[in-house]
Order: C-alpha cells, then structure tokens, then sequence
C-alpha cells in the first residue's frame, strides 16, 4: 500500500470516528453497529464517486481529453466517456430557467443578478447553472471543497447539487422580496 492510499484509509476511518464516535468498541457485540457502519460507508462512497465525477467534469473543462482521463482511472477514453459523458437536461417548465454561458469568472456576479430577481441555482455543470424562481431574493456562495461547509449549513445555506472539485455551490433566501423578473441571459 502506498503513502496516499494510507492517508485515504486514515482519513475514511477518522470521518467514521467522527460520525458515530465508539463505533469500534460497538462492533464487536451488536449488529446495529453494523448497519451504522453501513449507512456511513455507503454516504462515503456515494460522496467519493459524486467527486470524482466533478473532478472528471473539471478537468474535461480544463482541456483534459478522454484518453489522458480514462489512462489514469485505469480504462479506455471511451468507457471513460460512457460513465462519465454530461448530461445537460433542459430546464421543464416556465419556473426555471439555465443561465448559460458562465464562467468561474463571471458566474457569481450573474447569479448575485438573477438571485435579485427570485432565481436560485439548483444544479450546475460546466458553463451552465439552472435556476428556479420564487418570491424571494437569494443570495449565492461558491467556496472550496477542501474547507469546512458547517458553518455555511449551519447559517442556513443549501448546498446545490453535488460538489464540483475545487468548488461547492450554496444558496439561501434572503427573506426580501423579488425584484419584478427581467430577462436573464
């Protein structure tokens, strides 16, 4: 086993510890603890693939090709491409809409604009974020995936869709009404 593959081990079991503290201790006499092992691993590994796939997604935005992806998770560029190919659904009804394009350096300001006017972003992708309206203003937050989230989640902030590597997307409203809806771009 190599340095990293320890660190990832440590790092999983130090998430397990904290999330149900004495669980190594509980293990060995009850199967509850067990299944609370379970249900921690399995939102560890459903977070890890969540990850991955934005940091697929990422580095197809950054240039990366299909062949230079699949080498490095061990597989051809065209499973690659099956698994982890985007899927852009178009926004269904006339209470939501896709802001496009955005850019990392443009997408804050668009959404502070659109959150004015009763938007809010609920999924996102590469150049794109869909929105949905209702009667209040809201607020936007892009902050990195490497830092703590609780304090956000804690003031009231939704997370939007999964995490997309380096950044996560949060939104909260503002209580104040909407601004009257001009067309968004």
């Amino acid at each position: 086993m190599d340095n990293g593959e320890q660190v990832i081990r440590d790092g999983i079991a130090a998430i397990v510890r904290d999330l149900e503290p004495g669980i190594e201790n509980a293990l060995p006499d009850g199967r509850n603890a067990y299944l609370r092992l379970i249900t921690i691993t399995a939102g560890i590994e459903a977070e890890a693939g969540s990850s991955l796939r934005s940091s697929v997604l990422a580095g197809r935005a950054a240039g990366l090709s299909w062949e230079r992806i699949g080498a490095v998770l061990g597989t051809s560029r065209q499973a690659a491409q099956q698994r982890f190919g985007e899927v852009r659904p178009a926004a269904p009804h006339a209470h939501t809409r896709r802001l496009t394009p955005v850019t990392a350096f443009d997408e804050m300001d668009r959404l502070d604009e659109a959150g004015k006017h009763g938007w809010h972003s609920v999924s996102f992708g590469t150049l794109y974020h869909d929105l949905e309206h209702s009667d209040q203003q809201w607020e936007h937050r892009r902050v990195s995936v490497f830092g703590s989230r609780r304090a956000l989640e804690d003031e009231g902030w939704q997370r939007i869709g999964a995490m997309w590597i380096p950044w996560a997307y949060y939104a909260r409203p503002t209580g104040t009404p909407a601004l009257p809806d001009d067309a968004l771009d």
